[in-house]
């Protein structure tokens, strides 16, 4: 059903929506009506004024993800187990203290990333102004090793029998350190091409690609999207999704990477390293979409800082 309804909006038939938002707003409605009132008066506060503001802002910009979607529901029922433990202890979010979130989080190992915003949002309401949940600084993961990224940058540029939106999407991540997340939502107008040069804008600054990933991404503009029933010529996605009017979702990406033998994250801060060691900064920030803060941070843990690079733009 839900794959025909947006058949019907890519033809026009229907009007366009994001499927994923709409899919979550109906769950979040049923799932609070479901829980007790005392309850469902808070979270329905935390869904109206945050969440799906959030989600909204997000949406309209790209369509909301199913990553997105699995993430909120999951938060929700957190929310809503810590509110119901809460209750059995005989309190409530007002009469709540730092004691009893901690032992709440000691007994639920892993809960405190899906209880973190609402922790933050009740604080800042003065809904809970004895709790907190203090932002643990994140520990970074073990970088794939040189030898192992040009590997599979060796592999992914020769092995034809990877489909090719996985083959550029790779090549993307090892060789320029972008996020699978970000590459399956760039558009053909975000390529260009002059003459026998190919260039791709993830920043401020377009870059241009060596002649073999080149080559990839001239017959990925070059093939026909064939894969909707219907499609509308606003629709400019360089990697295509299954689903009319969608472009490739990220799970689909980093499973096929998976495959393929490549793990995104170890890969990726691999090549952020790599390049964070090669290239100043602000280049690095401009070119690959980081900002100025994120692009020292990889240079910090490089170990190059390149303070006697002036700050040219």
């Amino acid at each position: 059903m839900r794959y025909l309804r947006q058949v019907l909006i890519s033809a026009g038939t229907l009007p366009a929506q994001d499927m994923h938002l709409h899919a979550y707003e109906v769950y979040s409605s049923k799932f609070i009506s479901a829980i007790p009132p005392h309850q469902a008066s808070i979270l329905t506060r935390y869904q109206r004024w945050y969440v799906l503001r959030v989600m909204r802002r997000a949406s309209a910009k790209a369509p909301t993800s199913v990553n997105t979607v699995n993430r909120r529901r999951a938060e929700l029922r957190a929310i809503a187990a810590f509110l119901t433990w809460l209750d059995n202890q005989g309190h409530c979010l007002e009469t709540a203290t730092q004691a009893h979130l901690d032992r709440y989080l000691a007994m639920t190992a892993g809960t405190a990333t899906a209880l973190s915003t609402f922790i933050k949002w009740a604080h800042e309401q003065h809904l809970a102004s004895e709790i907190t949940l203090p932002r643990k600084p994140s520990m970074p993961g073990t970088a794939a090793g040189h030898e192992e990224l040009w590997d599979k940058v060796e592999l992914l540029l020769r092995d034809e029998s990877i489909s090719r939106d996985v083959r550029i999407i790779g090549l993307f991540l090892l060789l320029f350190g972008q996020r699978v997340a970000n590459t399956v939502r760039l558009k053909r107008s975000d390529v260009a091409v002059t003459g026998t040069k190919v260039s791709v804008i993830f920043g401020a600054d377009a870059i241009e690609l060596p002649p073999a990933l080149a080559s990839l991404v001239l017959a990925q503009l070059q093939s026909p999207t064939n894969r909707y029933i219907y499609h509308r010529t606003e629709i400019n996605w360089l990697f295509n999704g299954f689903v009319p009017g969608q472009h490739v979702t990220p799970n689909h990406i980093s499973m096929r990477l998976f495959e393929a033998g490549i793990k995104v994250r170890p890969f990726r801060q691999a090549a952020m390293l790599q390049l964070a060691a090669a290239v100043p900064v602000r280049v690095i920030a401009d070119t690959l979409g980081l900002s100025v803060y994120t692009a020292s941070q990889w240079a910090q843990r490089s170990g190059h800082i390149w303070n006697d690079y002036p700050a040219i733009r």
